[in-house]
């Protein structure tokens, strides 16, 4: 990979793209992906360049170009609307593979034009026997991220899953169990051929698939329709990663208390350990089940009956106004696509300060209802609270912003631990999240460090299995 040679070939491309033909633009946009190599101002010049004569490129190069700005992660949004509408006029010469890495794409860039999907999936109907493992659990996954349920084709592959599931790798079994719980489509055998596959490649997973397939088994009661034996070696799989993350989280929520005693240089060591350590799990969350099972351990209320119910009315009422300041400018599916995959927080707290001889200092301080969407990453460890990087930066998640906002809240009562001058003075109340994801490890952890730091001011927190669609009335593929 030579920097000097790559930055020296774009600026030619980018000045010269008007002459090159629908493979030569696929194989630039290939090649950039394939070296995490952002050139921004190539990729915006193409996209300006090609946009006019999409409907001139073959399936394989539409797909290979929204594989390539998925990859690196640049969602120019009117190519994605442009590729999109092309793909849907050439849909019945899509093959399997073109229509698995098309969907990915937009699925990870967040894009959802119903359109699309809805021709696509009758294409993906008369090609189903020609999918291989990776198309099918692709197809599979993209569709739950979008929250888009077809249920003849999710049956079609799901009897082609079954059909070639020796072939499998974990990313694909986990993937596939995820999305199909994700989707409320209930397929008993599915599910156990998966958890039968899955408990005997235990050796071969990294982590996270085998928590996902956990996660759909338990939440959506396949638990009795599964081999039991096989069922017992994934739990006890689990058991041995909820262990761990347990013991290393319950020993670092004492990490926040001993940072203003380190030097500047020795504070950044330490954080960039414990980011180490969570990362080294090989995890992003624990699931549901466990997850639950682990803030409990950490003393944070987790609501039941009316109070749940109570709780989630009032999240939802204010949820749908959560928005980051450039969706206006954003188009009908890149809105619709955020809508299905962005997680939403809502936050509030009623907090107090104990010691009332600060007369310039609030004596109380309340936030009602408030939502944030997942934005980009802030670090503010002067409040004690840091995030990890699982898959990326862990900071801009939306429970970990309400926990910054509620420790914000303290010190201005003059009762954070880490800035008030007087730690007699401490602050107490009760703060509530809901949350339409299951919280990841690294927020997981930021709330063992807010009860270690605020141990007086109750923490509460729901959260659900992230969206579904509207129409995901629970059918049986049997």
């Amino acid at each position: 990979k030579n920097m000097n040679l790559f930055h020296h070939m774009t600026q030619i491309i980018t000045e010269r793209v008007q002459e090159f033909p629908s493979q030569g633009i696929a194989n630039t946009v290939w090649s950039l992906a394939k070296f995490h190599f952002q050139q921004k101002c190539l990729l915006m010049t193409v996209a300006e360049d090609i946009m006019p004569r999409l409907d001139t490129f073959q399936p394989q190069h539409l797909s290979i170009i929204a594989w390539a700005y998925a990859t690196l992660e640049f969602p120019n949004r009117p190519l994605l609307t442009a590729l999109c509408q092309a793909a849907t006029k050439k849909m019945d010469i899509f093959s399997a593979q073109h229509m698995a890495n098309m969907t990915w794409a937009m699925a990870t860039l967040a894009h959802k034009d119903e359109e699309y999907l809805r021709r696509l999936a009758v294409q993906a109907l008369s090609q189903v026997q020609n999918f291989n493992p990776q198309e099918c659990s692709n197809l599979a996954w993209a569709f739950a991220l979008l929250a888009y349920r077809d249920d003849e084709l999710l049956g079609s592959l799901s009897k082609r899953s079954q059909e070639i599931m020796m072939e499998f790798i974990p990313q694909n079994l986990g993937n596939t169990a995820w999305a199909y719980n994700r989707l409320g489509y209930r397929d008993e055998g599915l599910m156990r051929r998966i958890v039968q596959e899955a408990s005997m490649r235990l050796s071969d997973c990294q982590g996270q698939e085998t928590l996902d397939i956990i996660e759909a088994i338990a939440t959506g009661n396949y638990i009795e329709a599964v081999d039991q034996a096989c069922w017992a070696r994934l739990m006890a799989w689990t058991g041995q990663k909820f262990e761990l993350a347990r013991n290393f989280l319950e020993k670092s929520s004492e990490l926040p208390l001993t940072l203003p005693g380190l030097a500047s240089f020795d504070r950044a060591l330490a954080v960039q350990d414990y980011r180490d350590h969570l990362a080294s799990l090989e995890v992003i969350g624990l699931g549901y089940t466990w997850t639950s099972r682990l803030l409990e351990h950490f003393g944070v209320n987790l609501p039941e009956g009316r109070e749940l119910e109570a709780w989630r009315e009032a999240a939802q009422q204010v949820a749908g106004d959560a928005r980051h300041e450039g969706d206006q400018l954003k188009n009908h599916e890149a809105k619709e696509g955020l809508r299905a995959c962005r997680t939403v927080c809502v936050y509030c707290c009623s907090l107090q300060r104990a010691a009332t001889t600060t007369p310039e200092k609030p004596a109380t301080l309340v936030i009602p209802p408030t939502p944030l969407m997942s934005g980009p990453p802030t670090d503010a460890y002067e409040l004690g609270l840091f995030a990890a990087t699982l898959k990326h930066h862990r900071g801009g998640d939306g429970e970990f912003q309400a926990l910054q906002a509620c420790a914000r809240a303290c010190a201005e009562l003059g009762c954070h631990p880490l800035l008030s001058e007087d730690p007699a003075y401490q602050a107490f109340g009760e703060v509530w999240l809901h949350v339409t994801e299951v919280p990841c490890l690294s927020c997981v952890g930021a709330m063992a460090q807010f009860r270690r730091l605020f141990p007086r001011i109750s923490l509460n927190v729901s959260f659900t299995l992230g969206r579904q669609p509207a129409t995901s009335a629970n059918v049986s593929a049997t």
